[in-house]
């Protein structure tokens, strides 16, 4: 869609510059600054996906009336032919950097996770979402490839197996859920000049364990950037504990399965069709085959284990 029909689309918001934030293969992002100097991100997506904007705008409405730090969106979802337009609130912020990994961060960052799966432990959105489970592992078979490199092969291979042995042992865990974000890593965490923090990108959300959700926090934050450094992971798990305490050794136990099991998601994912994402993602560390790779060999290296004293 051209950038005259948007504007034409929203006139009602009188829309004085209207910025290309990111275009990717499945939706376009704008910033949107009106003639009264009020900002506004718009992103596009198409039709089909209207179902689960509806989750997640509901999501979202549910965190904006109960506690602060999660991107807020603005009026109705607009349908425009083929295609379907949502409006976020401005957040004057960056995201988050490696440098910015710091106990302190990463403390806020918990409490904030906590708050939003205490807040969604119970509520049932509109529209639907449906995403992998913990113990499902088709997207090996989705995301197979022959790769001419043995010595990756060999790993891949290796992390499956690992991978695989475990779920038997954890699938008939107890385990609270909530609705999750899916997908906390450095770009989806912007963060302002007072220090304040706010979540983005909620698109994959959705109704699942409360373990996978630190798990992946945990590995996109810490592994992704500073390797297996106990004494930051430690102090996430002591964060969350402290707003919402429902995690037990068995949970903790999960942990290094789960981190394993997203790197291999990832890195598997981005060898697939890595190549053909067109966002200036593909070139930082959250769209990265080898940052990807490295967190793969580390966390096969190092089989860490939580102790109850967290608990």
């Amino acid at each position: 869609m051209d950038i005259l029909t948007i504007r034409n689309s929203l006139s009602f918001l009188h829309c004085k510059k209207l910025t290309v934030i990111d275009s990717g293969h499945e939706n376009s992002c704008f910033l949107i600054e009106t003639e009264d100097n009020k900002k506004f991100v718009l992103k596009i997506f198409p039709l089909k996906d209207l179902d689960e904007l509806v989750f997640e705008k509901s999501v979202l409405e549910k965190l904006s009336k109960s506690t602060k730090g999660y991107i807020e969106t603005f009026g109705e979802i607009l349908q425009f032919e083929d295609e379907i337009f949502i409006l976020y609130k401005y957040f004057d912020g960056d995201p988050l950097s490696p440098v910015d990994i710091k106990k302190e961060t990463l403390e806020k960052i918990a409490h904030m996770q906590a708050d939003m799966h205490k807040t969604l432990q119970n509520f049932s959105p509109k529209g639907k979402r449906e995403r992998f489970s913990i113990f499902d592992l088709s997207f090996i078979d989705l995301f197979s490839r022959k790769e001419e490199d043995s010595e990756i092969e060999d790993v891949i291979n290796l992390a499956k197996e690992k991978v695989d042995s475990y779920i038997s042992k954890y699938k008939n865990f107890d385990l609270p859920k909530s609705i999750i974000h899916e997908d906390l890593e450095l770009v989806n965490i912007l963060q302002n000049s007072k220090q304040e923090l706010l979540f983005i990108d909620f698109g994959e959300s959705h109704f699942a364990p409360v373990i996978s959700d630190i798990a992946i926090a945990m590995k996109e934050l810490i592994i992704n950037t500073t390797g297996s450094d106990m004494n930051l992971i430690e102090t996430y798990i002591r964060a969350y504990q402290d707003k919402f305490p429902i995690l037990t050794q068995q949970q903790l136990d999960m942990l290094h399965f789960l981190m394993l099991r997203r790197t291999l998601f990832m890195f598997t994912y981005l060898l697939h069709i890595g190549h053909k994402i067109n966002s200036p993602n593909n070139k930082g560390i959250s769209c990265n085959v080898d940052i990807e790779y490295k967190s793969l060999i580390e966390l096969l290296n190092n089989n860490f284990r939580l102790s109850n004293d967290l608990l």
